[in-house]
C-alpha cells in the first residue's frame, strides 16, 4: 500500500479501501458482463445514455463529455458496438459536421437483457453486503464528494480540450 503524505492511518485506509473497492468491483462487473454478453462496462454505459436520452440519440461530442470519456475511448467502444449493429451514426440535423450515434432497436433489445445481468450483478457484489442504512450513508458521502467534483473539473480536465477531435 502505497503511503500518501499528510494522511493519517485512518484517512490511509479510508482512501486505499475506496480504491480497491471501487477496481475491484468494476473489474468485475467489467468481466460478468463480458463473458456472458461479450459487452464491457464501458459499452453498457453508452448503449444506456444512448437509451436513456429523450431521442435516443446524442451528439458525439456531449456522449464524450457526459461518459467523461476521451474521444478516442469513445471511437474505440463505437467501433465495436457499430459492426453488431447496436448502435448508428448519422450527421446531426443542425449542423453537418456534427456526428449524432444513435441506439439501433437490436442495441435497446440487446440493452435489456444485459441490464437484467448488470442487476444482478451489482445486487450480488454491492448491494447485499450492506444494510439499508450502510447504503444511506454510502449514498451520503458520495454525494459529499461528486457534487463539488462536477462543478470543479474544468473544460480541459472533462476532455472538452478538442471536442472537434470527438466529433
Amino acid at each position: 500500500m502505497v503511503q500518501l503524505p499528510g494522511l493519517d492511518s485512518v484517512e490511509q485506509t479510508c482512501w486505499q479501501e475506496f480504491l480497491d473497492c471501487s477496481m475491484r468491483l468494476l473489474a468485475v462487473l467489467d468481466n460478468r458482463l463480458n463473458a456472458v454478453h461479450g459487452l464491457t462496462l464501458a459499452e453498457v454505459r453508452v448503449l444506456n445514455l444512448l437509451a436513456t436520452s429523450r431521442t435516443g440519440s446524442v451528439r458525439k461530442s456531449a456522449l464524450c463529455q457526459a461518459l467523461m470519456m476521451p474521444p478516442g475511448r469513445l471511437a474505440q467502444i463505437f467501433r465495436h458496438l457499430r459492426p453488431r449493429g447496436l448502435v448508428a451514426q448519422s450527421a446531426t440535423p443542425q449542423d453537418r459536421r456534427g456526428i449524432l450515434l444513435s441506439i439501433t432497436e437490436m442495441g435497446r433489445a440487446r440493452l435489456l437483457v444485459v441490464r437484467r445481468t448488470l442487476a444482478e450483478e451489482v445486487r450480488a457484489h454491492f448491494l447485499d453486503r450492506m444494510s439499508h442504512q450502510q447504503m444511506l450513508a454510502l449514498i451520503d458521502g458520495h454525494l459529499r464528494i461528486s457534487t463539488p467534483l462536477k462543478t470543479s473539473v474544468t473544460p480541459a480536465e472533462a476532455g472538452e480540450a478538442d471536442l472537434t477531435a470527438c466529433e
